[in-house]
């Protein structure tokens, strides 16, 4: 990783956004850039992923890809973001975990890409049965057990949602990312010692809003600043980086953090 302190820092790219900037042209010192978003979809081969939303405002698919592959040239990892779409297939409805996983693993080696990230944001009844068959199937391929060196991420907003999928799995993740960009300073400190019951802090990563400022600057840096006092947590995340105007926040955490 580029930080000297193997803090991470993560952000998101909005492909579907009108000209978003090019991926190989992003602040040096990010370490992982998550394609948002691909999406579940149905097929006769099972459950896979579908790229039409990212590329629906004009940038298309083998581009995303060209730049992903310029960006790694500079040691950047690349992975896609995967939230379920508007129907009725969920991360907690997928009828084939095992397939679904295979999958994912034959179209993100066939990309050339890094990993996967999990968003779990779904609406509907909860069953959290089937989403942990899906994490462990998933953990076959990507993830610290895989063995394969892809990364596998989980980005959270509710404990008492998140928490039956993550007591499990929290090992079957790189890192877990909070994504409470609204919340004060405080409570953002709180809800990392909650989750940190069940994640291993040097794995939980802070997110904020760069998209300008759902997290105020001032607040970006004390989160960047803030340790552990007997270690380091995962780092930073920052969604979205598309519209930090100059990369103000971007910036201002890559040098907090290799500092």
């Amino acid at each position: 990783m580029n930080t000297a302190s193997n803090e991470k820092f993560v952000v998101y790219w909005l492909g579907y956004h009108q000209n978003p900037p090019t991926l190989q042209s992003l602040p040096q010192g990010i370490d992982v850039i998550n394609l948002f978003l691909l999406n579940l979809t149905s097929s006769t081969n099972g459950t896979t992923l579908d790229y039409t939303y990212i590329t629906s405002n004009g940038t298309t698919w083998e581009d995303i890809l060209s730049q992903s592959h310029a960006a790694q040239a500079n040691g950047v990892k690349v992975c896609v973001s995967i939230i379920p779409p508007n129907s009725d297939l969920r991360w907690n409805t997928i009828p084939d975990p095992e397939t679904f996983a295979q999958n994912v693993y034959n179209l993100v080696t066939q990309w050339r890409l890094d990993g996967i990230d999990i968003d779990p944001e779904q609406g509907g009844e909860i069953d959290n049965e089937v989403f942990i068959a899906v994490v462990k199937a998933l953990s076959k391929y990507f993830g610290p057990a895989s063995g394969t060196g892809l990364v596998m991420s989980f980005v959270s907003y509710q404990f008492y949602n998140d928490s039956p999928v993550l007591h499990p799995c929290a090992s079957l993740f790189n890192y877990v990312m909070l994504m409470g960009y609204f919340w004060p300073y405080e409570t953002m400190i709180s809800e990392f010692k909650q989750y940190a019951s069940l994640v291993d802090s040097q794995n939980l990563i802070f997110g904020i809003g760069g998209d300008p400022w759902q997290t105020p600057l001032p607040v970006t840096k004390q989160l960047a600043s803030w340790k552990l006092s007997n270690g380091n947590k995962g780092g930073m995340m920052e969604f979205n980086i598309n519209d930090d105007t100059n990369y103000q926040a971007a910036n201002a955490i890559i040098q907090i953090l290799g500092s």
